[in-house]
């Protein structure tokens, strides 16, 4: 979530520009508004794929004469805008960004094959990225960038003072952050940071070292029961290691936490954290910290985020377009180094200088997001996953009731076609 998927959550509108945009273009069709040629796309509102995008918006549309209206949400509005329109029918957006959490209404989108094989498009990105982009029944439909993975991130200079090397497995972590706690917490460093006051983040606690399947032989959500009671048990034993403040920290205090000195390891997603981690002038980390591999077991948590492109859309070569405009080996640099937003491209991973430059990010990015996976979950599976984990952590249910509670209400759901695909794919069902 990640990624992001699926990484922020607030349910808020669109600012006041966003929506006078809006309005100053109602009655036009979904390819045409005022001035010419005109399309609308969705991303997160995070300060990164948003000003991305609207920084991207101008020079798009002085080298190809379409125009681009960037909508941004909080992830939650996102989320809910997005399904909410495309269901509607009523194309008021043209390329909307998501993830797997819209499998529901992946029909909605469009074949991009005929334009991925025409572009050559997939042999230049990232290994891997194109095969975890999303599909709709043998179909492409998304077109990747911001890749991420959930990754333990740590003060490499604590670790070495206290004569630790990077685990390995997560029994390993957790004596280290109980060394660490014994010998920093005198000095008001945390052993453990975590943004559980966001209760769409808490499922990497349990993905974390969950090595059991989501779905079941008669093709139905459902949790390995002693598998995930082992998982929900350890996520509690982080938390207990994170500090009384922990249950309320948004993603920002969290990273702000870390970046201030006061975390020796943060969980979390690398791209939201990178920037101001490694700022000199304002962190205090900047220099002495890195990307950990996540231990094994376990599942690493992907946050890939997709521009689906809508049938509706009456521009598609414009739509396409702007999608390998803003996800393309000529922006990802760019997205990078200015933006935060982390590599999509072979060609920006193997920059000489970057390699360099981001030798405490790369190595430990690359292996978590080599491992990475999405979990086969739609959108309400998952919600009910974030939201019973809440409630065992905050002391009102145990770990095994739980698990029980979970898989009789997943139970009476059903597993969208294209999820019960990447379940397969990924192993994380009956094989």
């Amino acid at each position: 979530m990640n990624p992001r998927p699926l990484k922020l959550a607030a349910a808020v509108t669109a600012t006041v520009s966003t929506l006078a945009l809006v309005s100053a273009c109602a009655g036009a069709g979904p390819g045409q508004s005022g001035g010419g040629k005109a399309l609308t796309a969705t991303y997160m509102k995070s300060g990164t794929y948003d000003t991305a995008a609207k920084s991207l918006a101008a020079s798009f549309a002085h080298s190809t004469g379409s125009h681009v209206k960037v909508l941004s949400f909080p992830y939650d509005a996102l989320r809910q805008n997005n399904t909410n329109a495309v269901i509607s029918g009523q194309c008021d957006y043209n390329v909307v960004s998501g993830s797997y959490y819209l499998a529901d209404i992946y029909n909605k989108f469009q074949s991009l094959d005929s334009f991925a094989t025409k572009s050559n498009y997939p042999s230049q990105l990232a290994a891997g990225l194109w095969a975890h982009s999303e599909y709709d029944h043998g179909h492409h439909i998304g077109v990747p960038y911001g890749p991420d993975a959930y990754s333990l991130m740590y003060r490499t200079d604590l670790f070495h003072k206290a004569g630790l090397t990077w685990p390995k497995t997560w029994p390993q972590l957790l004596s280290d952050l109980q060394t660490l706690k014994k010998k920093y917490g005198g000095q008001g460093i945390t052993p453990f940071a975590f943004a559980a006051g966001q209760p769409e983040q808490l499922p990497a606690l349990f993905f974390a070292t969950y090595n059991g399947d989501f779905i079941n032989g008669a093709g139905h959500y459902a949790l390995d029961s002693s598998q995930a009671v082992q998982a929900i048990s350890y996520a509690q034993q982080l938390l207990a290691l994170a500090g009384p403040n922990a249950k309320s920290q948004s993603i920002d205090a969290a990273n702000a936490q870390f970046v201030n000195g006061h975390a020796a390891v943060l969980y979390g997603w690398p791209s939201f954290l990178r920037t101001q981690a490694d700022d000199r002038s304002a962190s205090k980390v900047a220099g002495h910290w890195a990307v950990g591999i996540d231990p094994q077991p376990g599942m690493v948590w992907l946050s890939l985020w997709q521009m689906y492109m809508t049938k509706c859309t009456k521009d598609q070569t414009a739509a396409w377009k702007w999608m390998t405009t803003f996800s393309s080996p000529t922006t990802d640099k760019k997205l990078f180094v200015k933006d935060g937003v982390n590599p999509s491209f072979k060609a920006t991973y193997k920059d000489t200088k970057l390699a360099r430059q981001h030798a405490n990010y790369f190595p430990g990015l690359q292996a978590n997001l080599a491992r990475a996976v999405n979990p086969p979950l739609s959108g309400e599976a998952q919600d009910y996953l974030a939201s019973t984990l809440g409630d065992v952590f905050t002391g009102k249910t145990s770990p095994a009731a739980a698990v029980a509670q979970i898989n009789k209400k997943w139970s009476q759901m059903t597993v969208p076609a294209p999820l019960l695909a990447e379940g397969k794919k990924n192993g994380l069902t009956p094989q």
